[in-house]
C-alpha cells in the first residue's frame, strides 16, 4: 500500500512541476525538458471538446475584448490569442523601469490534456521605447542574457517566469474547475 501511496505522489508531483517554463537564453522552455517550448496540462476525465469549450470560457471571463483577442480557432482542436499585460516586469538601474508585453498563446487540445505555448513575446516600454531582448547585445536596450548566455537580469527574469507561470496555473485551475469564483 505504501508503494501505491508513494506512486501516487511522484505522479502528482511530476504533473505540477511539469506545467513551468523557465525562461532561457533561447526564450520560454519547459521547465523540465529545455528541448520543449510548451507545457503539456492534464485533465484528466475531459474531451478534448470540454477543454477547449472551457478555455473560451476562461478568455471570455479574463479579457476585455475577447473577440478581439482570439486570432484563430479550430473548434474542439486549437485556440490562439493575444494578450497585453500592462506591468510584467520592472528593471533597475539607476532608476525602476515598469515594462509591458504583448504575446501570443496557442493552445493545442486532446482527450485529457491541452498544450499550451506561448509565441511572439515582445517586452517593451510604451512611454520611452525602451525594449527588453531574452539574449543580445545591452545596445539594443534591456538584455536578460548577454551574447554568452550570461544572465544579467536575473530580478526580470524571476518576474517574467512568474507572470507566465501564475497564468499556466489559473488557466489549469479554470479547466479543472477548480476556480473559486463559481463557488457561490
Amino acid at each position: 500500500m505504501k508503494n501505491i501511496t508513494l506512486f501516487v505522489c511522484f505522479i502528482a508531483c511530476t504533473n505540477l512541476f511539469s506545467q513551468k517554463l523557465s525562461l532561457t537564453p533561447e526564450g520560454l522552455k519547459d521547465e523540465n525538458d529545455s528541448q520543449k517550448t510548451f507545457v503539456v496540462i492534464n485533465a484528466q476525465d475531459k474531451s478534448a471538446k470540454q477543454l477547449y469549450d472551457n478555455v473560451v470560457r476562461y478568455i471570455t471571463k479574463n479579457y476585455k475584448n475577447p473577440d478581439k483577442a482570439i486570432k484563430g480557432k479550430t473548434d474542439g482542436e486549437y485556440i490562439k490569442f493575444e494578450t497585453y499585460v500592462s506591468n510584467i516586469c520592472t528593471g533597475r538601474n539607476i532608476v525602476k523601469v515598469s515594462f509591458a508585453a504583448k504575446y501570443t498563446t496557442e493552445i493545442n487540445f486532446k482527450d485529457g490534456k491541452i498544450k499550451y505555448e506561448i509565441f511572439d513575446l515582445d517586452i517593451f516600454n510604451p512611454d520611452n521605447n525602451l525594449s527588453v531582448e531574452i539574449s543580445g547585445s545591452p545596445a539594443v536596450g534591456w538584455v536578460i542574457y548577454n551574447r554568452k548566455g550570461q544572465l544579467k537580469q536575473e530580478e526580470m527574469k524571476s518576474q517574467i517566469e512568474a507572470y507566465f507561470n501564475a497564468g499556466i496555473k489559473s488557466i489549469s485551475d479554470f479547466i479543472n474547475y477548480k476556480n473559486l469564483d463559481d463557488k457561490w
